[in-house]
C-alpha cells in the first residue's frame, strides 16, 4: 500500500542492472578454477549470491542471464 502512494524514482532498476552486469562479468570473464579443487569455479552462482546479497543461487543465475542480455545489447549498439 505504501509503494502505491510513493512515487517510483527508478533507482532500484538501475541498481539491479548494475548488479546483473557485474554478476555476468564475474561469472563469464573472471571465473578461474579453484586451486584446491580444479573441478570448481571461483564465481559459481552460490558465491555470486553471497557476494551481492541475493537470496539464492537461482536468483544469481537469473542475474547472470540478465547481465549477459544487457552486455549483448550494448555490444550490438556499438557496431
Amino acid at each position: 500500500m505504501i509503494r502505491e502512494v510513493q512515487p517510483y524514482n527508478g533507482t532500484k532498476t538501475r541498481r539491479a542492472s548494475l548488479v546483473a552486469v557485474q554478476c555476468a562479468v564475474l561469472h563469464d570473464r573472471h571465473n578461474l578454477r579453484e586451486p584446491e579443487d580444479r573441478r570448481r569455479r571461483r564465481w559459481n552462482y552460490t558465491r555470486l549470491a553471497d557476494r551481492f546479497g541475493l537470496s539464492s543461487a537461482r536468483v544469481a543465475s537469473d542475474y547472470v542471464a540478465l547481465g549477459r542480455e544487457i552486455l549483448s545489447r550494448r555490444d550490438r549498439e556499438e557496431i
